[in-house]
């Protein structure tokens, strides 16, 4: 497929929601103007052209669906114009604004707008973590319209106890789903990590008895890249190199995190400095046998701690607890195959060095410790 360019527009900082987890330091009443996007759009594609094959646009915010005619202004001129890389628009939205009208634009123009839905589940946990907002969305328009774009669940500490279910409910309709945990928030209690080791247990077998297209994304972690030998560079994410952000001013920046939307005036400024920063090599971090699997964002790094290398202090234990559930579902997935390639092969090594590092041998006691089994048996 080929090299892809990813441009975000931050058409407004303007919300209908207040999600409790949420990166938006402030919400206001701004929308990118006909004309900044415009250029935005034009200056993507002449930065791309002999460095990339193809671009994505993705409207986002803020609710991009609070300024719907300014979103709909922008891709039908987009449409409209002879440009010299071929490109898709998309956009995530949390589903709340779709309207009659914008439903009919979205389904004439479904095969060309591409649409993400937020939605945290079925069973309480939209309501809890989206302000009471489940019965404004309408899940089979989404699934209609775009069966093989996968809902975007955010999992929090508050909701973990039906987390497998929820997952499960909306397999069983055909709907994919991207589950991640939220970031930003405080690290979560033992009590809590008890409660995900069982939600990520059934969840495992689940998905084993009745195996996926997409499995679950906490269960597919990439687990080769502990094999890695090289040092993890910074925004492996390549923000500001193949990622870039347009605020609704056509201020560019790396990401949506590196933005104005989610840094202040003081980290904005610092921002520059603080990537040029070495990594402190004495960092419990730098030390972990684990690094090359950790999930963290550096751009949400420098949001919470004003450093891309000091990661949120829920991710270690959280982590942890995933990638074990992780390697006992790949690990059992395999030895379902008949025959092993090279790429189970790899896996199965992986996992090997994985289950003998020091911080998953404390996780595996921690689990056995819990569901009554001695460690050693």
């Amino acid at each position: 497929m080929g090299r892809t360019m990813l441009v975000t527009l931050l058409i407004t900082h303007r919300c209908n929601l207040r999600c409790r987890y949420c990166y938006v330091r402030s919400y206001h009443d701004v929308v990118m103007s006909m004309e900044t996007a415009c250029k935005c759009i034009t200056d993507a594609f002449s930065d791309a052209i002999g460095k990339f094959d193809r671009l994505e646009f993705a409207f986002l915010g803020g609710e991009p669906f609070c300024v719907f005619d300014r979103l709909r202004e922008i891709c039908e001129w987009t449409w409209s114009q002879r440009w010299p890389l071929p490109y898709l628009i998309s956009a995530s939205t949390n589903g709340t604004l779709c309207t009659s009208k914008v439903c009919r634009w979205l389904t004439e123009h479904h095969d060309r707008f591409y649409l993400s839905l937020s939605f945290d589940g079925l069973i309480g946990a939209q309501d809890r973590n989206r302000c009471k907002s489940s019965d404004q969305i309408d899940l089979d328009f989404f699934h209609q319209h775009w069966p093989s774009i996968p809902v975007k669940m955010t999992i929090t500490e508050e909701n973990v106890d039906c987390l497998y279910q929820n997952i499960h409910m909306l397999h069983a309709r055909g709907i994919q789903v991207n589950d991640t945990f939220a970031d930003g928030v405080p690290a979560w209690k033992d009590s809590s990590l008890h409660i995900l080791d069982q939600q990520l247990q059934m969840l495992c077998n689940d998905q084993l008895e009745h195996p996926q297209p997409h499995p679950s994304d906490l269960l597919s972690i990439d687990l080769t890249r502990i094999l890695m030998t090289e040092t993890r560079s910074l925004f492996s994410c390549e923000a500001g190199i193949s990622r870039f952000t347009y605020d609704w001013d056509g201020k560019k920046y790396g990401c949506h995190l590196l933005s104005p939307l989610a840094l202040s005036n003081q980290q904005l400024t610092e921002l520059s400095a603080s990537m040029k920063a070495p990594r402190p090599v004495f960092s419990p971090c730098h030390s972990c046998d684990l690094d090359a699997l950790c999930p963290s964002c550096e751009g949400n790094n420098i949001r919470l701690n004003g450093n891309p290398w000091l990661r949120e202090e829920k991710n270690c234990k959280l982590f942890r607890h995933q990638l074990y559930y992780a390697c006992v579902f790949q690990m059992k997935r395999i030895l379902k195959k008949d025959e092993w390639g090279e790429d189970y092969r790899r896996i199965f090594g992986s996992i090997q060095k994985i289950i003998q590092t020091r911080p998953m041998r404390e996780v595996v006691c921690r689990i056995y410790r819990n569901s009554g089994i001695e460690s050693g048996s």
